[in-house]
């Protein structure tokens, strides 16, 4: 039974209900594979710099991306989508680790952006994505820009994580077609699920929670999803990624 990621965020929190960005696989020359998903369900404010090999710019700030990376490692991942700004060639991974060895990128995940997916209109371009509903914040050419919305969300979202203490002890994620809800709230308990777009997917009225209950419920499509516990005055949620 493999348990598909469950994160804490503060009940009644009101979430921005914003398009929720493609999920997108990268390997780098090592073989290592990340998906945006998977960083955004591990709750953690995701960059993504496209980077020109034969760009002075990206040269040039190269240092401070590494620096911030490393600073802010526990909450914000960094990823160089690696691509060339004036030939138009693809970068080869030689090249690539060439660049990670010159600027110590040890706390970045590189890889060759092979079609060139994040380059639009030139390079350098920072991305920054949201855990918190998986949108899109920023989307420009200024790397401080960049890092200070992303240093907005990390602080936004450890504070909503030190908050979540205060709540129930209530741990949600499923497996196959199966919603598992873990935990004592309440009895005459509402359970909703709702994807990103703000439309319900799943909805329940249960008489009470006494430790572990196992729902069985139409399995959506791949994505994350709120799971809105709803009972008295009081909400929980909690956010589920299911693959």
């Amino acid at each position: 039974m493999k348990k598909l990621y469950a994160l804490l965020f503060l009940g009644g929190m009101v979430f921005s209900l914003s398009g929720q960005v493609a999920d997108r696989t990268e390997t780098d020359c090592s073989q290592n594979s990340r998906s945006i998903h998977q960083v955004l369900g591990e709750g953690k404010v995701l960059i993504i710099a496209s980077k020109g090999l034969d760009c002075s710019i990206c040269m040039s700030h190269a240092p401070q991306v590494e620096a911030f990376a490393a600073q802010n490692v526990g909450s914000v991942e960094v990823w160089g989508a690696m691509t060339k700004r004036y030939s138009g060639a693809v970068p080869t991974c030689t090249e690539v680790n060439n660049w990670s060895n010159t600027y110590n990128w040890q706390n970045i995940f590189a890889f060759v952006d092979q079609t060139q997916y994040y380059y639009d209109l030139g390079t350098p371009r920072y991305y920054v994505y949201d855990p918190r509903d998986s949108s899109e914040a920023y989307n420009g050419f200024s790397w401080s820009d960049a890092k200070d919305k992303a240093e907005e969300i990390a602080t936004a979202t450890s504070l909503s994580t030190t908050e979540v203490a205060k709540e129930p002890e209530v741990e949600v994620f499923a497996y196959d077609n199966i919603l598992v809800i873990d935990g004592t709230i309440s009895l005459h308990t509402n359970v909703e699920v709702i994807d990103l777009t703000g439309k319900p997917v799943y909805n329940t009225l249960l008489t009470g929670i006494n430790g572990r209950q196992e729902l069985e419920f139409n399995r959506p499509g791949a994505g994350i999803y709120l799971v809105r516990l709803s009972y008295g005055n009081k909400v929980v949620t909690r956010k589920v990624m299911l693959n």
